[in-house]
This record gives structure tokens, sequence and C-alpha cells, in this order.
């Protein structure tokens, strides 16, 4: 579980770990400490840039 805050609103909540945005890919580079200390984690939050793929696959 993840404690942290909706940036919206201010609420706290609690959050699966495996829910967060980008999850997979930050657990990709390496262990859980790790990933947290380095900042990786959080950055995994951010929306991503898809519209170079989109561009590719000819919908964007």
């Amino acid at each position: 579980m993840v404690c942290d805050r909706d940036p919206a609103t201010g609420a706290g909540r609690l959050r699966p770990l495996p829910e967060l945005a980008g999850y997979a890919a930050a657990m990709a580079e390496g262990k859980l400490g790790d990933v947290v200390t380095r900042g990786i984690l959080d950055a995994a939050e951010s929306p991503r840039d898809y519209s170079d793929f989109d561009r590719l696959l000819g919908i964007g």
C-alpha cells in the first residue's frame, strides 16, 4: 500500500502499489527501496507522452 496526497484535492489516499501509474516500468529498474530512493517511482507518476508512438501507428 502507498499513502500519498491527491494533488488536485489535497486529500490523503491509500492505493495498492501495483495500481500506481508506471509501477511495472519502475520496478523493472530494481528493488523497491532503490526505486523509491532514486525517485523513479515518483517520476513514473507523471503522465507519459505517447505522441511519437501514436504517430507511428498513424493515429496521432
